[in-house]
């Protein structure tokens, strides 16, 4: 996939999966390279995804109960699994979120999956109730790590990416799972309940190529803000060079044969045109040589191509400097990409991609208002980007209003995205605590009670922490799901590990279950007279 073979590297996803049938992580990458290749429709790679969880997926055990409160308005806790919470798009595009989040009522803890420490995943882990490494945890433990954080939803944030965590999703380690942004087409995950997405990139109509229920919760499942320090937007280069150049900062994996002849054509019809093509896998000398072969026999010479490697974040949006117009690649389109350029001032043309993954740059545009930059056809691409090259006005009057346009767009407005997304979570909440049955035949006397009211008058006159009891009443909790004496002990647990408000919350509703409860009463108004909440 780095040199951009699509063809030759599903040949090799799908020769190792024949080999290594049991290794899950060799499917997901065949996966996700589907969604590169061009040829493959949207059935085909929903049926591919289908037979796919079937090997893997659909025989995992499900968790079918949880000790989580069933309370519709409670305060959530939300865990995000990814081993990309840091300098990546999907780190990048979660700060706006996190730093934004209510959190009395919304309490996120990342579970990352590997090991990665940069500024961003600093960040991040600066905005979160707590931050677990699981790289190296497996998914039976990390089942216990999350019943212990009492996690209400959790989402996913990888799909059929690298280091994906699916196995533990499909064994349902929540209440609620999510997968939203790593991945734009279903997981087919049986234990996958929603999709975050959003109108453009899934179409009515789609909903089929999908096993999780779409939720097109914003106008974008993106939220696009700059970081660090960002450079000014400069003038338009061609004004100074006397020619226009192109550029692409995408992954060679978006970059296709096709995609290279629509290109071709467009600096064939722009004279004295120049393509800048950046990316880290153009450290690579083969990978370089490939493409100036593939530009040649489409009657390109090697002098009009520059490549360039990787740069830190802002040294790589200041080469923007030396772009007019960015390129977007198909049917795979630029995600953060396409943010960045558009931020500095630089237009991308697009087209719909015909699949959700390859109409981002489409939804970005749509936002700023520049509907006039996304083709239909690969006609209408070439026409739109040579048309633009030819307008010096035209493009300095874009790259000059362009920051301002995306800046006040629903893209960059991380408050209105954020609640929507917190209405999002709410609204699924809701839904599952309306669907739990009140448990009926519960065992009162069940000698793990006692056991546990053991251990944590042990505790506190110990002046410890009451870890063991806390686990063993999570324990009970699960066994039984709303039981009474269960919700009144962990109560009083939270309490006396600080979480007053969980604590009394989960009081509460022992006393709602069971109205003649005077253990539960005296116990709560023990702790608001230690919070000083005499009102109550």
């Amino acid at each position: 996939m780095h040199t951009g073979q699509i063809p030759e590297a599903l040949q090799c996803y799908s020769k190792a999966v024949e080999l290594a049938p049991e290794c899950y992580q060799f499917f997901s990458n065949y996966l996700f390279c589907l969604e590169c290749d061009g040829k493959a429709s949207a059935t085909r790679r929903f049926r591919e995804a289908r037979a796919g969880s079937g090997r893997y997926f659909s025989g995992v055990l499900q968790r079918t109960t949880f000790p989580n409160l069933i309370d519709p308005e409670k305060s959530l806790r939300i865990g995000l699994v990814s081993p990309d919470l840091g300098v990546h798009p999907v780190g990048l595009f979660m700060l706006p979120l996190l730093e934004c989040n209510n959190r009395e009522k919304y309490k996120f803890i990342c579970y990352s999956t590997n090991q990665r420490q940069d500024d961003v995943s600093a960040v991040l882990r600066d905005n979160s109730l707590a931050w677990r490494d699981i790289s190296s945890v497996s998914d039976e433990e990390t089942c216990r790590l999350i019943e212990f954080d009492r996690i209400d939803i959790l989402l996913d944030l990888s799909g059929h990416t690298g280091q994906n965590r699916l196995l533990l999703f499909a064994q349902r380690a929540a209440p609620i799972q999510i997968t939203w942004l790593g991945y734009s087409s279903t997981t087919a995950v049986p234990a996958m309940d929603y999709i975050f997405t959003d109108p453009v990139a899934v179409l009515p109509g789609e909903e089929n190529f999908f096993t999780e229920k779409i939720i097109r919760f914003a106008p974008s499942r993106f939220c696009y803000l700059p970081v660090g320090n960002v450079p000014e937007v400069s003038p338009l280069p061609l004004l100074s060079k006397g020619h226009c150049t192109f550029g692409s900062f995408n992954h060679p994996a978006k970059l296709s044969p096709e995609v290279i002849s629509l290109w071709a054509k467009i600096l064939l019809a722009v004279d004295d045109s120049r393509l800048v093509i950046k990316n880290r896998c153009f450290s690579d000398y083969y990978v370089c040589e490939r493409y100036i072969e593939i530009f040649r026999k489409n009657g390109i010479s090697p002098e009009r191509i520059e490549f360039r490697q990787f740069s830190p974040h802002v040294e790589m949006l200041a080469e923007y400097a030396e772009i007019d117009i960015a390129l977007d690649p198909f049917p795979y389109s630029g995600g953060m990409t396409s943010c960045d350029a558009l931020w500095m001032g630089v237009p991308v043309v697009t087209i719909d991609g015909g699949r959700p993954i390859g109409r981002q740059t489409k939804g970005f545009l749509e936002l700023a208002g520049l509907h006039e930059l996304i083709a239909s056809t690969s006609e209408d691409y070439v026409t739109i980007a040579v048309d633009l090259a030819s307008s010096q006005k035209r493009l300095a009057d874009i790259r000059r209003t362009l920051r301002e346009r995306l800046s006040s767009s629903p893209l960059c407005d991380p408050i209105a995205f954020t609640g929507k997304f917190q209405e999002a979570l709410r609204n699924v909440w809701q839904k599952w605590c309306e669907t739990q049955q009140p448990v009926k035949d519960y065992i009162w006397d069940d000698p793990r009670f006692d056991e546990a009211y053991g251990i944590f008058q042990t505790a506190l006159n110990e002046g410890s922490i009451p870890e063991e009891a806390y686990k063993l009443y999570l324990r009970l909790l699960s066994d039984y799901p709303d039981h009474p004496r269960a919700l009144h002990a962990f109560g009083v647990v939270l309490h006396n590990l600080g979480e007053s408000d969980d604590g009394i919350a989960h009081v509460r509703r022992a006393i709602l279950l069971r109205p003649d409860y005077a253990d539960a009463y005296n116990n709560l108004g023990n702790i608001y007279y230690e919070m000083k909440m005499f009102s109550e």
